[in-house]
């Protein structure tokens, strides 16, 4: 059985490369889209804050573990 700290670690990685993907294809999406402006203007605006959060969680996730991880295991 794997500790909760090394599953953490791999659906982490796995939800941040989600986060990266689905921040580009909502990129893909508000630029071909022309007709509606308010749909647009939200997926244009959200998709580099997605963006942002997916990489945010993966370098998190893929540091080195700091001191808290040490002390609870």
């Amino acid at each position: 059985m794997k500790n909760h700290v090394a599953r953490f670690r791999q659906s982490g990685s796995f939800i941040a490369g989600l986060l990266i993907g689905v921040a580009v294809v909502f990129a893909t999406f508000a630029v071909t889209d022309g007709d509606s402006w308010a749909w647009q203007t939200f997926l244009l605006f959200g998709a580099p804050v997605i963006l942002v959060l997916g990489f945010a969680l993966q370098v998190w996730v893929t540091s080195r573990p700091g001191r808290w991880l040490a002390a609870g295991a």
